[in-house]
């Protein structure tokens, strides 16, 4: 008898889910694994537990760090081979740059650890492309870059709209904050109850509700 994949030692072993009988079964290597290893009955749970798993179609999921390192496929190729359903190819374009972004925070960390003290920058020599994240605090605009160094002006958040409207990376999520969405390592959408959270590195981040729309529209459309 199958196991559930609960018992499994590690489930990046296996590349991708396929459904059969109304289950979704691990398969290591092809279609013909599905009897082999374990199945998975609440796959809405699975999903939430390991996000390196995305959807491709309605009867297969793949596993994304399977991408990452391969030379063979990618998504633009799995797209136009008609393995991904284009249903689902936004949603497996985000969760991909989630991967690589929760792998490229890792490398930085251990490079360059989180630096505390702040520095005073000119409006006019910040480097837009290098920007994660701006706040605002107090009477300061706190930037954060991707080498984890962080600066400040007396600009507001305003201001920083009107310099960042050429570009679709950055979106304002709440009265004080705004991000660049390609650094997104996780995000979760309740529609329903309309509640939103995201983060960039260790950062944590609330979406405010009356922007989880144009949020989620921007976010779907993160590496097109």
């Amino acid at each position: 008898m199958l196991r559930n994949y609960k018992d499994l030692e590690n489930i990046d072993d296996f590349q991708f889910l396929q459904k059969k009988q109304n289950y979704w079964y691990l398969c290591k290597e092809n279609e013909a694994d599905w009897e082999k290893y374990a199945f998975v009955e609440d796959i809405n749970f699975f999903l939430l537990q390991h996000t390196q798993f995305s959807k491709i179609n309605e009867s297969k999921i793949i596993n994304l760090n399977f991408l990452i390192d391969s030379s063979k496929y990618n998504l633009e190729k799995l797209f136009f081979n008609n393995i991904v359903s284009k249903k689902y190819l936004p949603s497996i374009k985000l969760a991909y740059q989630i991967l690589i972004n929760k792998k490229n925070d890792a490398e930085v960390s251990e490079i360059n650890p989180q630096i505390s003290e702040k520095k005073k920058i000119k409006f006019n020599n910040i480097e837009v492309e290098n920007i994660k994240f701006i706040v605002r605090t107090g009477k300061t605009t706190d930037i954060y870059f991707k080498d984890n160094s962080i600066s400040y002006v007396y600009e507001t958040l305003t201001t920083f709209e009107e310099k960042l409207l050429h570009s679709s990376k950055f979106i304002r999520i709440s009265r004080g904050c705004i991000i660049n969405i390609e650094h997104i390592s996780f995000f979760r959408i309740n529609t329903k109850k309309r509640f939103a959270e995201l983060r960039i590195g260790i950062h944590p981040f609330k979406v405010s509700r009356r922007l989880i729309s144009s949020f989620k529209s921007k976010a779907n459309n993160i590496t097109s």
